[in-house]
């Protein structure tokens, strides 16, 4: 069952729990259905193939870092369920993701492209990849691509099956989508580096997380663009549903009851 299927198998009263896309969690509140979130605890980035001419200039990743606008991929496209992410990690889980910054600034971005002598008008665009069977990537994709456009920058979009099992067509940057795998900060970003091609170092101290959360997106290797949370629909049946902060499912304590009197969402 896909996630749109889920999403009406709930509204209709036909599941007792579902997972919801946040591109419809607020549809589906506005039919009645109550709502648990979790914090923010996946993320939106992009990612240069490093080994792509096209993208070797720092200058160019850094324009096309400062030309995104990423409130309105949390805002319009995931529904007010994503956050702005300047950093990997969420706020709640780091601490200090208010110093990572991601306002967009085009001028300043028209700048660097002219600095790093990209041929706007003839060069050949350049290629970035989402997952196909993902819709909300397809779209948040999508997005990208319309402000690249805004300041000079060619993008042809292109959809690939993440878990085929040939051999990928090779693309200047790919908007990735993982989840935050732990809730202490130290796995967490160590597991994340991991997963976007980056090398972790020891992640014990405050510190080194800072500095190892730091270098990839102070050299433009990853763009962070939203945090997205994990929201479930729960039929008026479903009891005590306390998961963690972190996402997933905790149902040893839930159980199903009598539809309750008192309405409203849970938060």
């Amino acid at each position: 069952m896909d996630f749109q299927q889920q999403a009406n198998a709930i509204s209709f009263g036909q599941a007792d729990v579902v997972e919801l896309p946040a591109s419809e969690v607020r549809r589906a509140a506005q039919r009645g259905v109550r709502i648990a979130s979790s914090d923010p605890i996946e993320l939106f980035a992009l990612v240069f193939d490093a080994s792509r001419p096209a993208v070797q200039d720092a200058r160019l990743r850094q324009a096309i870092s400062l030309a995104i606008d990423r409130a309105p991929i949390g805002d319009v496209i995931l529904q007010r369920q994503g956050i702005v992410a300047g950093g990997l990690l969420p706020n709640w889980l780091s601490g200090y993701a208010h110093l990572l910054p991601a306002t967009p600034d085009l001028p300043r971005a028209k700048d660097l492209l002219a600095a790093s002598g990209r041929e706007l008008s003839r060069s050949t665009p350049l290629v970035l990849f989402y997952d196909s069977s993902d819709a909300e990537a397809h779209a948040v994709a999508d997005r990208v691509a319309v402000n690249l456009r805004e300041v000079g920058i060619k993008v042809q979009v292109s959809g690939q099956i993440a878990d085929s099992k040939t051999k990928l067509p090779a693309g200047d940057l790919r908007l990735v989508r993982r989840r935050i795998s732990s809730p202490d900060p130290g796995a967490a970003l160590s597991n994340l580096l991991s997963s976007l091609g980056e090398a972790s170092a020891d992640l014990a101290t405050p510190e080194q997380i800072y500095a190892a959360e730091r270098a990839p997106i102070d050299a433009f290797r990853v763009i962070p663009l939203v945090h997205v949370s994990e929201s479930y629909g729960l039929s008026p049946q479903v009891r005590d549903w306390m998961p963690p902060r972190w996402g997933g499912w905790r149902l040893e304590d839930v159980w199903l009851g009598p539809p309750s009197s008192v309405g409203g969402n849970s938060p």
